[in-house]
């Protein structure tokens, strides 16, 4: 093969970055986050309501296995303090029944559907939006705050839940 020469020394051309202006904008305001997480950066809910979801989120895909791609891509959903060293069936079984409970519970409260799409399905409800708010966004908000208290209380009855703060 013939070596080209060139007249003037190659440099290397200065790679664009992938993410747009528009992009950084969004991260740097956070509103590229799931809505738990701008629930607690906007003070929603307390870090102890934010943690009884990720863990209800944990036993999900415990049962379930993850909902999307990007929980096994990001590292954002660590729940390494929450696994046991080797999981045997009567654990897995013991996490299943306590996931059972838990959506017999909020299925009483008719929670569960608004906490699995918030949660797990990371839908964004109206009280997240910067809209104006309404009377049906109050009461999904009050729905939402009193599904995730009585999963704290829940949990702690079960004393399978401890929480950091």
């Amino acid at each position: 093969m013939k070596r080209v020469k060139y007249k003037y020394p190659y440099k290397a051309r200065a790679r664009k970055s992938p993410i747009t202006k528009e992009l950084k904008a969004k991260h740097k305001e956070g509103i590229t986050l799931a809505p738990l997480d701008i629930a607690l950066r906007k003070n929603i809910i307390t870090s102890e309501m934010y943690q009884a979801a990720n863990y209800f989120i944990y036993l999900y895909s415990l049962k379930f296995g993850s909902s999307h791609l990007k929980r096994k891509i990001s590292p954002v959903y660590n729940f390494d303090e929450f696994y046991a060293p080797s999981p045997n069936e009567s654990w897995l079984e013991k996490h299943n029944s306590i996931f059972n409970d838990i959506i017999v519970m909020l299925t009483q409260l008719d929670c569960y559907k608004l906490v699995l799409n918030i949660c797990v399905y990371e839908q964004f409800p109206i009280f997240l939006k910067k809209i104006q708010q309404t009377v049906a966004s109050y009461t999904l908000y009050n729905k939402f705050y009193l599904a995730l208290e009585e999963l704290i209380r829940f949990l702690k009855n079960k004393a399978t839940f401890k929480c950091c703060s």
